[in-house]
C-alpha cells in the first residue's frame, strides 16, 4: 500500500457517510446498552508473531535460511455479569476468570506452554477462578477496573519465572483494560448514525528494536442486519499509515531509523466489529496487522542478473479479538471437553450437608422358610447427619487452597437390633461436633494435604474404646466410616476426571469406600460419566453420573485408618465374624457448577451383600451363615456459606 493509496483511503473516509448514506437509511445509535442482570460469556485473544528470513544465493541456486518464530498469544474466557447500570449508562460488571490459554516462544523454542484445563498449578493456574469489578462505559471505554487480588506475594514465592511475569503481566490494570475496551466506538461521535458513516482513531504498535508505526484505523459503518429477531451494526475497519507529523512524535533510534529508511514497508489492516443493538451487547471486534519488510543487499548492482540479490525479509503480525460465546447447552455433542476446576475465594465460605443413612436387614438362617419363622431376620437402621463449614484462608502459589473445616453439628441416630445390648454412651463421631481441622485441596479437587482430618479421625477412633482394664480393648459401634466416606471423598468424581476434560457421555473409573456397622476396609469401583451439562441461572451445571460394583482390590493404604492395635468389637458386628462381600450394586449423580467452580453435592444408593460367621454353629438356631443385606445412601448438599 504506496502513500497516495493511504491518502485516498484518509479523504474518502472522511466524506463516504454523507455520499452514500441514502434519505431512507435506517439511523443507530452505536454504543452499548448494558442491562442489570445480564450475564454473559467472551473469549478474548491477543497474538502477535515476528519472524526473519534470510535469502541468498549458493552455488547460483537461492537458499532461504529462516529464523525460529518468536511470538506469544494468550486466550482468556471470561464471564461478565451486569451488576448495575447508572442514568448515563455505565455498567457494573462482575468479571470472573474462567479459562487461560498462553503460549510463549523464542527463536522457536517453547517458553511457555500453559493450558488451564491442563494444567491446574503454577502462577498462571492462581489466575483462573479470579473475581474483579469494571466500570464500562456506553462508548466501550473502560472507566475503572478494581478487585483483582494482588499477585505480588503469591507470584513472588513462584518457582517458575516465565509463568510469573506472565501472570503479573495479564492480571495488570492495563492489560485488562485492553481486554475489556472495545475499540472504535469511543471515537465514532454521537449519533444515530446511518449505514456508510464512517470515523478513524489512531493505534500506536511497537515492533520491538524495529521500532514504533502510528496506523490510523479507519471505521465504516458498512451494513445493519437482522438476526434472529435481533439487529445488529456490522462496521468494517482498514488501517493506513498515520502522518508524518504523527510518526514524528514517537522518538526513534537513529540507527535504527536510518536501517529502516532503507526497507522496503508492506502492511495489511483489517478488522470487523459486530454490535447486537437490541442486546446492548458485542457480539465481535477484531483486528489484525500484518507487516513485512523487506532488504536488499546494498552491494548488489541494479544490473547484475547473474544470480537473486540477498535480500532478509521480516514479518509481524498483530491480532486482536474478543467475542460473545453462546454454548448450545441441548447440543451436548457439541459442547467439547469440559473441564470442572475447584475455585475457591478467600473471604466467601461454604458449608455442606452430609447425610449418611443405611438400612440393615440380618437373615440368622437363610435356608430357613421366612413365612414359618419370623425370628430369622432381624432389622436394623443407622443413620449420621453432620454439617461441615469451610473458609478458604490461603491460597497457594501452585494453585491450591488452604481449607479451614468446622464440624457446625453432628447428629446420629441408631435403631439396635431385637434382643442387642444398647451401647453405653455417645457415638464417637458426635465428639467431631465444634471441632475443625484443614484441608489443603487443589484446583482439580485432589486432597493435597489431609494430615489435619487424619489425625482427628484416629482421636475419635480411640474414642469408640471402653475405658474399662476389666474387659480389655472393646470397641462400641461407631459412624466414622461415614464419615471418611463423605468428607474424605468429597470432589473425588472431578479429582478423577482427566485433566484435559471430558466430552459429554465420556467416563473415567475411580474408587471410592464402602461405609459399613462393622470394621471394614472395602473399596467400590465407580464407573464415572458426564451424563449432560444442564444450563441455569447460577450457570452450567456437569451431572455426573456413577456406577458402583464391588472392587477386586484392597482398599488403598493412604485411605485413614482410625483404629490401632487388637481388640474386640461389642454388639452383634463383634458377635458376628469372618465377613464376606458376596456382592455391591449401586449408582448416583454428582453435580459441579462449572462457570462458579463450586461442586453442589453428590446422591448415592447402593446395595451390598455379605455373608456371616457365628462363633459356633447352632446360635439361634441357624442352618447357614447369616447374609446380611444393608441398603446405603448418601447425600452432600452445598448450603449457603453462612447457614
Amino acid at each position: 500500500m504506496n502513500m497516495v493509496t493511504q491518502c485516498l483511503l484518509i479523504v474518502l473516509a472522511t466524506v463516504i457517510g454523507q455520499v452514500v448514506s441514502g434519505p431512507n437509511e435506517p439511523a443507530v445509535e452505536l454504543r452499548l446498552g448494558l442491562r442489570t442482570g445480564h450475564d454473559e460469556l467472551y473469549e478474548f485473544s491477543n497474538f502477535w508473531q515476528r519472524s526473519v528470513v534470510v535469502k541468498t544465493t549458493s552455488g547460483n541456486q537461492p537458499v532461504e535460511v529462516p529464523s525460529g518464530t518468536t511470538g506469544s498469544s494468550v486466550t482468556i474466557r471470561f464471564r461478565q455479569k451486569v451488576r448495575s447500570v447508572d442514568p448515563n449508562g455505565n455498567a457494573v460488571l462482575d468479571v470472573r476468570i474462567d479459562g487461560l490459554k498462553v503460549f510463549e516462544e523464542q527463536v522457536g523454542d517453547p517458553i511457555i506452554d500453559f493450558d488451564s484445563s491442563r494444567d491446574q498449578t503454577g502462577p498462571l493456574a492462581w489466575l483462573v477462578g479470579k473475581t474483579y469489578q469494571l466500570l464500562l462505559a456506553p462508548d466501550g471505554s473502560v472507566l475503572d477496573i478494581k478487585g483483582m487480588p494482588d499477585l505480588q506475594q503469591v507470584l513472588s514465592k513462584g518457582s517458575d519465572k516465565d509463568q510469573s511475569r506472565k501472570a503479573s503481566e495479564l492480571a495488570s490494570r492495563q492489560y485488562l483494560r485492553q481486554m475489556h475496551t472495545v475499540w472504535g466506538l469511543a471515537s465514532c461521535g454521537p449519533g444515530p448514525h446511518q449505514k456508510g458513516y464512517s470515523w478513524s482513531d489512531l493505534r500506536t504498535v511497537s515492533f520491538a528494536n524495529l521500532g514504533t508505526r502510528t496506523f490510523e484505523r479507519v471505521y465504516r459503518l458498512k451494513d445493519i442486519e437482522q438476526v434472529d429477531g435481533h439487529t445488529i451494526a456490522v462496521v468494517e475497519m482498514t488501517g493506513a499509515l498515520a502522518s508524518n507529523t504523527v510518526q514524528q512524535a514517537y522518538k526513534q533510534d537513529p540507527k535504527i531509523k536510518a536501517l529502516m529508511d532503507r526497507m522496503d514497508f508492506q502492511f495489511t489492516y483489517e478488522g470487523q466489529l459486530r454490535l447486537d443493538l437490541t442486546s446492548g451487547c458485542l457480539d465481535l471486534a477484531s483486528e489484525q496487522l500484518e507487516v513485512n519488510w523487506l532488504a536488499v543487499d546494498p552491494r548488489v548492482q541494479l544490473t547484475d542478473k547473474a544470480a537473486e540479490p540477498n535480500t532478509i525479509s521480516m514479518r509481524s503480525v498483530h491480532g486482536l479479538q474478543i467475542k460473545r460465546v453462546v454454548p448450545d447447552v441441548n447440543d451436548q455433542a457439541g459442547i467439547g471437553p469440559v473441564s470442572c476446576r475447584l475455585r475457591f475465594e478467600v473471604g466467601r465460605p461454604l458449608a455442606y450437608r452430609c447425610l449418611s443413612k443405611r438400612d440393615i436387614r440380618i437373615c440368622w438362617d437363610p435356608n430357613a422358610d421366612p413365612n414359618r419363622r419370623s425370628d430369622t431376620v432381624s432389622t436394623m437402621n443407622e443413620t449420621m447427619d453432620m454439617v461441615i463449614g469451610m473458609e478458604p484462608v490461603r491460597i497457594e502459589p501452585d494453585g491450591s487452597t488452604q481449607l479451614q473445616v468446622q464440624v457446625r453439628s453432628v447428629s446420629i441416630n441408631r435403631g439396635r437390633l431385637s434382643g442387642d445390648v444398647p451401647s453405653p454412651g455417645t457415638d464417637p463421631v458426635k465428639l467431631l461436633e465444634g471441632r475443625g481441622f484443614s484441608l489443603r485441596v487443589a484446583s482439580n479437587g485432589r486432597i493435597v494435604d489431609a494430615n489435619s482430618l487424619d489425625m482427628l479421625l484416629k482421636e475419635v477412633g480411640q474414642s469408640a474404646f471402653r475405658q474399662d482394664p476389666r474387659y480389655g480393648r472393646v470397641k462400641d459401634p461407631d459412624m466414622i466410616s461415614d464419615v471418611v466416606a463423605t468428607v474424605w471423598f468429597l470432589w473425588d468424581a472431578i479429582s478423577s476426571m482427566d485433566p484435559n476434560g471430558v466430552e459429554p457421555g465420556q467416563g473415567w473409573t475411580s474408587v471410592l469406600s464402602v461405609p459399613t456397622p462393622m470394621v471394614s476396609r472395602k473399596a467400590r469401583q465407580v464407573s464415572y460419566s458426564l451424563e449432560r451439562i444442564e444450563q441455569t441461572d447460577t450457570g452450567r451445571i456437569a451431572l455426573i453420573t456413577g456406577r458402583y460394583s464391588l472392587s477386586d482390590r484392597p482398599a488403598p493404604t493412604t485411605w485413614p485408618i482410625p483404629y490401632a492395635g487388637r481388640f474386640r468389637v461389642s454388639g452383634t458386628f463383634g458377635f458376628l465374624g469372618a465377613y464376606k462381600f458376596l456382592g455391591l450394586e449401586g449408582s448416583g449423580t454428582d453435580r459441579f457448577n462449572i462457570d462458579a467452580g463450586t461442586w453442589e453435592g453428590t446422591t448415592q444408593r447402593m446395595q451390598y451383600i455379605l455373608q456371616a460367621a457365628v462363633p459356633f454353629p447352632f446360635a439361634r438356631g441357624t442352618s447357614g451363615n447369616p447374609v446380611i443385606t444393608i441398603d446405603q445412601s448418601i447425600e452432600v448438599r452445598r448450603l449457603d456459606g453462612r447457614s
